[in-house]
């Protein structure tokens, strides 16, 4: 009798080499290239994550391999395998990024730690002289003033909470241009310059189903339209 065969597990670690080092949680990075969407007239719209990103892990199944991290829109997916059409959505093609540079790190490479335990050997401490206190002169220091604690800013919500929000409130479908005009009017969100949000949106709503599963908040209800999971 045939039985179903079970996906591969997913393989997951918390730092990524490449050739521009080794990624770790917290790093910050840039992209290129990255998935897009193609057209019936063969145009493409880019779909990519706009950086800088935040490294949290890096996955593998079989053979697609992917970095989960976080951007200006929330939850993102890096693919770096081979670039294929996803079956979600056919005209997604989900080509695979590029790393460009790490912006900044949170951690020491294993490099700077071992450079700093040979010069911690090699190099011989001088002890430092102690100044003879004065007493005479020594002026009493006045305390610190107190800041006056601020009141801390509110969180601006993402692209991906604002919609979450906006379709909870509606009892229809919507598109995502539907979806970022409800978010403009009713000051949750507005795109900090983005030439086409509303498909950064729909590439964003996409990756939550595929990668959260049943634990989205979002279900594409037909083409091109999305509701939130009741």
């Amino acid at each position: 009798m045939p039985t179903d065969q079970q996906p591969p597990p997913v393989e997951q670690s918390e730092q990524y080499t490449c050739r521009l080092g080794t990624l770790r949680r917290g790093d910050r990075f840039t992209t290129k290239q990255g998935p897009y969407f193609l057209r019936a007239d063969g145009s493409r719209t880019s779909a990519a994550e706009k950086g800088p990103l935040t490294f949290q892990r890096y996955c593998r199944q079989g053979p697609r391999e992917w970095i989960e991290a976080y951007g200006p829109n929330g939850f993102a997916l890096i693919n770096l395998g081979a670039t294929y059409r996803w079956e979600v959505e056919p005209s997604l093609v989900r080509r695979a990024y590029k790393l460009r540079r790490i912006v900044s790190r949170v951690s020491h490479s294993p490099g700077d730690d071992q450079m700093a335990m040979t010069s911690k050997k090699t190099v011989k401490k001088t002890p430092a002289k102690k100044a003879p206190a004065k007493a005479s002169k020594a002026k009493a220091r006045k305390p610190p003033a107190k800041k006056a604690a601020s009141k801390p800013a509110a969180k601006k919500l993402s692209a991906l909470d604002a919609a979450a929000q906006v379709l909870g409130a509606s009892k229809e479908p919507l598109t995502t241009k539907q979806m970022i005009e409800a978010m403009a009017a009713q000051v949750l969100w507005t795109s900090p310059g983005g030439k086409t949000p509303w498909a950064t949106l729909y590439s964003a709503l996409l990756r939550e189903i595929a990668a959260k599963g049943k634990d989205a908040r979002f279900v594409k209800t037909e083409r091109g339209k999305f509701a939130a999971k009741r």
